[in-house]
């Protein structure tokens, strides 16, 4: 069939993504594509499945190769039930893990050539469990990769491709905009774990803000210990970005946010000559709040800020 007669449908902007369904198809799916492959496997239940014209009656642990382009809709009676795992699949990711040894792309080329698209895994012995095993990786977050950078203003994915916007240099309303010589920096951060746990965004700090040394004279009657913050902060999702002079003079502001969107108590470990807190963003006293010293109590919603007023002891 010609694709383009039919309408291309669903979307990937990752490498792959796995669905897991069991329900009753009501709604009727007419012949369409994807821009990407697909691989269904039926668990449970009864369901066929229409490809380039033909019709295929499945049975659980048989499963469907559909390479992108190839024209496709699945095909239940009414109130049948029926259990699938469903993968979307990037054809540049694969592209990128092929060797010349291995083509991860050529089971479905040999599926669109052969006009066989159904294999049948008895019980679903060898299969099941790769799809199985494919969703608790992607359940726990088991891995993952961040592109830092100093400050680019556009990035996207797509088929598994992330990139990064350099330059625009748009004619208008500026006909000489982004001329010239430029220096970017940026990074790619594999990790382990989804990005909370890979760090990611201590990492994007470490980049834009990274540590400033200073070699001073030695202070023998010095009492600080060989290391040493002046705030510090007991909860990794929590960070403490601002710290500047207070509008007034009294003291110091500082300004901390949560950053994995999850409600957090945290505390704030204070120099022994210093009080705080919390107040206004306009740094202004918040009905109720006492300063304390040593450390100060906080509750954060996700994502919110939260403005603290520092005063030393004369």
């Amino acid at each position: 069939m010609e694709p383009m007669q039919y309408e291309v449908r669903g979307y990937l902007k990752e490498p792959f993504r796995l669905f897991h369904l069991a329900d009753s198809r009501r709604e009727h799916i007419e012949y369409h594509y994807h821009t990407f492959h697909k691989i269904i496997i039926l668990l449970a239940g009864r369901a066929g499945y229409a490809i380039e014209g033909e019709r295929y009656d499945l049975s659980p642990g048989d499963f469907v190769l559909v390479g992108r382009g190839s024209i496709h809709r699945p095909e239940v009676r009414e109130d049948d039930f029926y259990e699938r795992m469903i993968l979307y699949i990037s054809p540049a990711y694969l592209a990128s893990l092929s060797t010349e040894d291995c083509d991860l792309e050529a089971c479905f080329r040999q599926a669109q050539t052969d006009f066989r698209y159904v294999y049948r895994d008895e019980g679903g012995s060898r299969v099941r469990p790769l799809f199985e095993l494919l969703a608790r990786t992607a359940r726990e977050g088991g891995y993952g990769a961040a592109l830092l950078n100093d400050g680019r203003y556009g990035y996207d994915v797509h088929d598994g491709v992330l990139r990064l916007s350099l330059l625009r240099a748009a004619t208008y309303p500026d006909p000489h905009a982004d001329q010239g010589a430029h220096d970017f920096t940026y990074a790619l951060l594999p990790h382990l774990g989804d990005w909370r746990q890979g760090g990611v965004i201590p990492a994007g700090y470490d980049l834009n803000a990274p540590v400033l040394p200073l070699t001073v004279a030695a202070q023998p009657a010095g009492t600080l210990p060989a290391a040493y913050s002046q705030f510090r902060v007991d909860a990794p999702n929590v960070v403490l970005e601002t710290v500047k002079k207070a509008e007034d003079g009294s003291g110091l502001i500082l300004r901390l946010y949560e950053s994995w969107g999850t409600r957090t108590r945290a505390a704030l470990a204070l120099p022994d000559d210093a009080a705080a807190v919390r107040c206004t963003p306009m740094e202004q006293p918040l009905p109720g709040e006492e300063a304390v010293q040593h450390s100060l109590p906080l509750t954060l919603h996700p994502f919110e800020i939260c403005t603290i007023h520092v005063q030393f002891a004369q």
